[in-house]
């Protein structure tokens, strides 16, 4: 069996989730973080998909690429909601495209398939799915 490997969902300086991050990496576990308000800004998903359906499902930040399917575990932590890309400078599309992002996260097969039943609520994700 691969090792485990939990997504963090969280801001930036959050000593609560790096002091987990560091027990976990003790234990053997494989961590990432990653702020939903980094996209699209700095922050993109890459799907693929075939006559099957989805193949693939690439998270890629300004530092690292980032494949969810290795992902076994998401812990909502504290994450800022994704916002409008800082060159949609009319308010109102801004405010349209924040929320359709917000959507496409919230609905993402990355995110379904790991969803936590509450806020703060760590889930384990189904290896075979």
């Amino acid at each position: 069996m691969s090792c485990p490997h939990v997504l963090v969902l969280t801001c930036d300086g959050d000593v609560h989730a790096d002091r987990v991050r560091e027990l976990l990496v003790r234990r053997g576990v494989r961590t990432s973080v990653f702020d939903n308000a980094d996209y699209p800004a700095r922050a993109h998903v890459e799907l693929a998909y075939d006559g099957r359906g989805l193949t693939r499902r690439l998270l890629h930040t300004g530092s690292d690429t980032l494949d969810l399917d290795s992902v076994t575990t998401v812990w909502w932590r504290r994450p800022r909601p994704p916002a409008a890309h800082p060159a949609v400078t009319d308010p109102a599309v801004a405010a349209y495209t924040a929320h359709r992002q917000r959507r496409a996260v919230r609905r993402s097969p990355a995110v379904r398939a790991a969803r936590p039943a509450r806020v703060g609520a760590v889930v384990q994700r189904d290896p075979a799915r």
